[in-house]
């Protein structure tokens, strides 16, 4: 907060903080939808991070950006009636990704800024221990219930603890609730889920009572969609970007499988399911 620019002090900065700030919160609907705007407004529109060049202090443009966003988040959840923990939760992602982003560059800065319009925007809630966007679905799964454009519970897994069976449970159930009173044509009784979490050979080497192996049992794979993941399993495991496996220090089950794996000429995949 001491970095925080001023009219005074720093006005370049303050100039773009300003628009960045009425760009981030003006124009928020019930009809919002993750999609880009055509403006550059809404969630995935372009919100570059500044380059170093521009000289201290906008390597904390975003967090400041985002921090001055949160009262107009919480107005707008109260208006939507969402209860002031999800609020919470949902702003929570601010901090956890300036802690992020330290543990993987060594230096300040926001990890992820672009995703963090979706929570700003109203486009994406924290309920329990799970993240749900609003969302339509992305081409047809095979055998999926529901087709293209119709919608569904888009489901993240952020990293705030075991992603125990009752807490995913209480997670869907909360959900449930939320959307089907604020978000009602955004409701569905379908979760979408594309995550290296769902990669099925993470079962030769994890457990099978794993918190990690009964999530995946929630889900059917598309069979027809796969992403290359080691870069992001390594990501999101080990927070280390573009690391070589022989770089990597494991330490837990998990760790050992993602190294091992990779190690063994094998591969990791992204891979997207449905329940």
């Amino acid at each position: 907060m001491a970095a925080a620019p001023t009219p005074e002090g720093d006005p370049d900065r303050w100039w773009a903080l300003e628009r960045a700030w009425w760009r981030l919160t003006g124009g928020t609907s019930h009809d919002e939808m993750a999609a880009p705007a055509a403006d550059g407004r809404g969630p995935w529109g372009a919100w570059p991070v500044p380059p170093a060049a521009l000289g201290p202090g906008w390597e904390w443009f975003h967090v400041h950006l985002f921090a001055a966003a949160v009262p107009e988040v919480a107005a707008l959840h109260a208006s939507w009636g969402i209860a002031p923990e999800v609020t919470t939760a949902t702003v929570a992602n601010i901090g956890r990704n300036v802690g992020l982003y330290r543990r993987m560059h060594g230096r300040p800065g926001l990890h992820a800024p672009w995703w963090l319009v979706l929570g700003v925007r109203g486009a994406l809630v924290h309920v329990e221990r799970l993240q749900f966007r609003r969302a339509r679905a992305q081409g047809t799964l095979p055998g999926a219930p529901f087709d293209e454009g119709e919608p569904v519970l888009d489901l993240h897994i952020p990293p705030t603890g075991p992603l125990t069976p009752d807490a995913v449970d209480r997670s869907l159930a909360g959900a449930r609730t939320l959307f089907g009173r604020v978000f009602p044509e955004d409701d569905s009784e379908w979760a979408v889920c594309g995550s290296w979490l769902l990669d099925p050979q993470l079962r030769d080497y994890l457990p099978e009572d794993s918190n990690i192996v009964r999530f995946q049992r929630r889900f059917r794979l598309d069979p027809d969609w796969s992403v290359p993941g080691d870069d992001s399993i390594i990501e999101f495991v080990f927070r280390r970007l573009r690391t070589p496996v022989d770089a990597l220090d494991p330490h837990t089950t998990l760790e050992h499988a993602v190294v091992d794996h990779i190690r063994t000429g094998h591969h990791w995949q992204l891979r997207r399911g449905w329940f």
